[in-house]
């Protein structure tokens, strides 16, 4: 059915389109069409104790979040490129994070915390960025 030369250029063909793939992947705003994006529940829930965002497809997920005073988040990074959390106010910045680290941060006082990925974000909500909002 193969003969040899044929299963070596598959193998190849395979090689060379999955190495594309992984390269695109790691691009600064590169999404795939075929990736669903994570929705986003319109309708704001108070978090308290202990609360998980996302790192992926260079964003954060979910973007913004209301918690209690005295909650732990704990920021994932899911992406194969490097991200980073930094507090737009300084209170907080995790330094870079590979695939798989995380970067926890406990909320202590009431007020409005935006935060944006300095690798693909900046201050003030640009790009990759987040905001969390601490109530009592």
């Amino acid at each position: 059915m193969f003969g040899k030369t044929s299963f070596v250029r598959s193998v190849l063909r395979g090689t060379v389109i999955a190495c594309l793939i992984l390269s695109l992947s790691a691009c600064k705003g590169f999404t795939f069409p075929w990736t669903s994006h994570p929705t986003v529940d319109a309708s704001p829930q108070v978090v308290s104790g202990q609360a998980d965002i996302m790192m992926q497809m260079n964003a954060f997920h979910p973007q913004k979040l209301t918690v209690k005073t005295g909650t732990r988040i704990t920021w994932v990074n899911k992406d194969p490129a490097y991200h980073s959390v930094i507090a737009d106010g300084g209170q907080f910045q995790s330094g870079l994070l590979a695939i798989g680290q995380l970067f926890s941060y406990t909320f202590d006082k009431e007020g409005t915390y935006p935060y944006h990925c300095g690798v693909n974000g900046g201050p003030g909500g640009k790009g990759m960025s987040g905001e969390i909002d601490v109530i009592s």
